[in-house]
């Protein structure tokens, strides 16, 4: 799509045409077909902005513009405010097929559904030998793949918590994108997973479990084999590797990428990145050798 395509009552101008397939902040991990359509509301943000190959577009305000120097690739549109441009423009492209088209909802014949389970009428697909129990709620966007279980209560592809306070309310931004479970994941009960926020996917590759009472945010990723435990938080946007474990009450704040092979003790609350093989713990979470080292010290 391109920028001129747009209702022009969603901003203040177009500056300079330029072509786009999602919106999203420039701290997500596209994939690499992805071409971005983001906003800038300050020039701290440009090198970060600069240096993600994914970025095409970009929302600005005429005063900046006017002081910084954009990429002769980006498309610009300019509005004084950014970001409330930015969601003005995602809502609405979410109540059309931009980011992803309707269609029916598919189940293969080999599913086990529970009489009692609400699955929406589109956008949903359930594969080959998928057990769904009983008060489980999937919402349109969310593609399961073959021979997961889902446990009772829980809610898949629920929309993310997220809005803009515009000065005068708290817009909310729809929640556009999907959610995606590979194939041989488990989900237990009452949990709730979030689809992703602009157009992107929430996904749980292939083997992943989830526990009892665990709320993953809307974009995230988690890698094949890992293992989140009972009550743990995973906030939106974070890039989990494969073989993770994430301990019971952990709570991993958004945009974080923990590497593979690490592991998150119970009740960490983790702030920054975590290292390939690392073990963290602690309130702010460090390093699980420095933590112990640290609790020696006070006892």
């Amino acid at each position: 799509m391109k920028l001129s395509q747009l209702d022009p009552r969603l901003h203040g101008g177009l500056h300079r045409d330029g072509e786009f397939n999602i919106l999203g902040k420039a701290t997500t991990a596209f994939e690499p077909q992805h071409r971005v359509l983001t906003y800038l509301t300050d020039v701290r943000y440009l090198d970060g902005l600069r240096n993600n190959p994914a970025i095409t577009g970009v929302i600005v305000a005429l005063e900046l513009l006017e002081t910084v120097s954009l990429p002769d690739s980006w498309g610009i549109l300019v509005d004084p405010n950014p970001k409330q441009a930015f969601v003005r423009i995602h809502n609405a492209l979410a109540e059309t097929d931009f980011y992803w088209t309707r269609f029916p909802t598919r189940i293969d014949p080999t599913a086990l559904i529970s009489p009692h389970a609400v699955i929406a009428e589109t956008g949903v697909t359930i594969g080959a030998r998928v057990v769904i129990e009983p008060h489980v709620t999937v919402h349109s966007g969310t593609l399961i793949g073959d021979d997961c279980i889902i446990r009772s209560g829980t809610r898949l592809g629920s929309s993310g918590f997220e809005f803009l306070n515009d000065g005068e309310g708290m817009l909310s931004v729809t929640c556009a994108g999907r959610l995606i479970l590979e194939d041989h994941v488990e989900v237990q009960h009452n949990c709730a997973i979030d689809r992703g926020m602009y157009g992107g996917d929430t996904r749980l590759r292939a083997h992943v479990k989830v526990d009892n009472l665990v709320y993953i945010a809307h974009d995230v990723t988690l890698g094949t084999r890992s293992t989140v435990a009972g009550s743990a938080v995973i906030l939106g946007r974070c890039v989990i590797g494969s073989d993770v474990w994430v301990g019971p009450n952990a709570t991993i704040s958004n945009g974080l990428t923990v590497g593979d092979h690490a592991k998150v003790s119970l009740g960490s609350v983790v702030t920054r990145d975590v290292a390939p093989n690392q073990t963290v713990s602690g309130n702010f979470a460090i390093d699980h050798a420095k933590y112990l080292a640290f609790l020696k010290t006070v006892r």
